[in-house]
């Protein structure tokens, strides 16, 4: 588990992995707060494992020295609406309002596109390129609790979709402006005339509320609702609720070249992945077939594109290539539509051969 945590850092582009301590210290607060060596200060099986790791990196390098993470999806992280979400948290943890609002908000969407076995890219709201470089970077980008938006923002997101981008809008975004006021206009403002839709009503969850497509129901809604009532965008999912049943849960509409969809809630996880899969279609994956304990996440540089695979069971489980594979820590090589069996906890690096 120390070689998966750290090859997924080096899958998302990391240049460092580094530990704390080096070894267990022997007083003071953090004498149980685990070191490469132990209290002996002998090598251990820790010290023999991060070794390890040190040895698969130097086999890896030259794959690697160069190469960026690839992402199908981009999901936009705002300090600004984190810290106001702090201070009123829209969700509640027990009888409390839960300040870590935001982190389960922006969490649940990141959650259902690594589900749908997309590769995520994180972009920092304050550095928020121009549309045009967006859709350019990321074909699907989901913006979730951006409760503290400015104009220009909004403005980017409306016309990233006129340009070509698929916008998955969630609960909270577009609501206040940058300074966290609450705005005047009809939610979500600016890009909700682009997504035919806005709400005038919302409401924090107290039990789940059950998901409808078509009258059957096939999810469950949790914390929050955004009361969507669509005026020119298609109902893809409602709700089956004595109130919140006048409402939309997600909606959808074809925008210039692109789309936009809102979810106006926080679906449960097959659910949610359900939809930013049907958003984004089928990954351009080396994987054929995975099952659900299996990640794959990809880097690109000069010498080609490498795959660094995980299995995050405790179980032995099975893949099978969409594409002829080598590995880059050793000779294995595999055939397009070969099954690799993957050890538990298991982490292979291959490269497209």
């Amino acid at each position: 588990q120390l070689a998966q945590a750290a090859w997924l850092l080096v899958a998302r582009g990391a240049r460092l992995v580094s530990y704390w301590h080096w070894h267990t210290l022997h007083s003071g607060a953090e004498v149980h707060w685990g070191g490469i060596l132990g209290h002996d200060l002998e090598p251990g099986r820790i010290h023999a494992e991060v070794s390890g790791i040190g040895r698969q990196f130097a086999a890896a390098a030259e794959w690697l020295t160069d190469a960026a993470p690839d992402a199908d999806l981009g999901l936009v992280s705002a300090h600004d609406s984190e810290w106001m979400m702090a201070f009123e948290p829209p969700l509640a943890a027990g009888s409390e309002g839960d300040r870590g609002s935001y982190a389960r908000i922006v969490g649940a969407f990141g959650r259902a596109a690594i589900d749908a076995g997309l590769q995520v890219g994180y972009v920092n709201e304050r550095q928020l390129p121009e549309a045009d470089e967006l859709v350019q970077r990321y074909p699907v980008l989901v913006v979730a609790g951006l409760v503290a938006a400015s104009d220009p923002t909004l403005e980017t997101l409306a016309e990233y979709a006129r340009l070509g981008g698929r916008l998955v809008l969630g609960p909270r975004t577009g609501y206040g402006d940058d300074e966290g006021r609450m705005r005047t206009a009809l939610a979500p403002a600016i890009v909700g005339a682009a997504a035919g839709v806005g709400y005038r009503e919302f409401a924090a969850l107290a039990a789940p509320v059950d998901v409808v497509r078509d009258g059957e129901i096939v999810g469950s809604a949790h914390g929050w609702v955004d009361g969507l009532e669509p005026d020119g965008a298609e109902v893809v999912l409602g709700y089956r609720h004595e109130l919140f049943g006048r409402w939309a849960a997600v909606t959808r509409r074809d925008v210039g070249a692109g789309s936009i969809t809102v979810v106006g809630s926080l679906l449960d996880r097959a659910t949610l992945a359900e939809v930013i899969g049907d958003v984004a279609g089928s990954p351009d994956g080396i994987l054929a077939a995975r099952p659900s304990s299996v990640t794959a996440h990809s880097l690109t540089g000069e010498r080609g594109r490498v795959w660094v695979i995980h299995n995050w069971s405790p179980e032995p489980r099975a893949v099978v290539l969409g594409r002829a594979a080598a590995s880059v820590l050793d000779d294995a090589v595999f055939a397009a539509g070969a099954e690799v069996t993957l050890a538990p906890w298991d982490v292979r690096v291959w490269r497209e051969a």
